[in-house]
């Protein structure tokens, strides 16, 4: 698990519903027009969250909770045809997502988007073009804030307070809790051949790197990050309260 110290915001001038609606979220999907919210004051913005589904998206619900009282809209991306950046097919239980959002969206703010995020020849450019193609959904003027599915909110009062700003982008003070390697290694293995880098580096390598990391010589791993080594110079041991990740199914 990493912990991200900071997080980056931007704010969305229009509205273009270019994309198709999950069908079975009609009754969501009227949430998307304009409507008060938690921030609704005329001089600061509202916050629309973005988080995208795929094969790990059980780690999502945790993600959402961490934000959705923040939240004045919250998006979720879904490719329609249920294939990865790398055009790999993934399943996806919807009954269980629908499940999940009639639990906890009581004031509606939640949407499904689908679309055609696997139409480039490389991952990272489907990474962008979702990325992308989901920002323009939000409502007009709202800042748009992308938390991915294995990630937790940390401190989310203390970042609703950097919106207020005229600024287009702002280096936020929002911590996370990235579940970014702490998978399963079964996990891990499926999101290595999906993400956006998998094919930026020696994905096998990287994988037998982590699988050799242990508690009694994680302290000896010195500028191991996979694309740029010096990014991550060291391990250190945390305990963090309350964040889990979901159970292996």
């Amino acid at each position: 698990m990493i912990i991200t110290l900071a997080a980056y915001a931007w704010a969305c001038d229009e509205w273009k519903p270019s994309l198709r609606r999950s069908h079975a979220d009609k009754d969501a999907a009227t949430a998307a027009a304009p409507r008060p919210g938690v921030h609704d004051r005329a001089d600061v913005a509202g916050l629309t969250f973005i988080t995208m589904l795929a094969y790990d998206y059980r780690y999502a619900f945790a993600a959402i909770g961490s934000y959705y009282e923040l939240a004045d809209e919250i998006i979720l991306g879904l490719d329609r045809d249920r294939l990865t950046w790398m055009r790999q097919a993934f399943t996806i239980d919807m009954d269980e997502v629908h499940a999940f959002i009639a639990a906890l969206d009581k004031e509606r703010k939640i949407r499904i988007v689908e679309g055609d995020f696997h139409a480039a020849d490389h991952p990272m450019a489907n990474d962008a073009l979702e990325r992308s193609a989901l920002s323009v959904q939000a409502a007009p003027g709202n800042w748009v804030v992308q938390i991915d599915a294995d990630e937790i909110l940390l401190n989310g009062a203390q970042f609703t307070a950097a919106r207020a700003t005229p600024q287009p982008g702002v280096l936020s003070p929002l911590h996370l809790l990235h579940f970014s390697w702490g998978r399963s290694p079964e996990q891990l293995r499926q999101k290595l051949a999906n993400w956006g880098h998998a094919r930026d580096f020696d994905v096998a390598g990287f994988f037998a790197f982590w699988e050799s990391i242990t508690l009694e010589n994680f302290t000896q791993a010195r500028d191991f990050h996979p694309l740029n080594g010096r990014t991550w110079r060291s391990l250190k041991r945390m305990q963090i309260n309350g964040a889990a990740a979901p159970a292996a199914h």
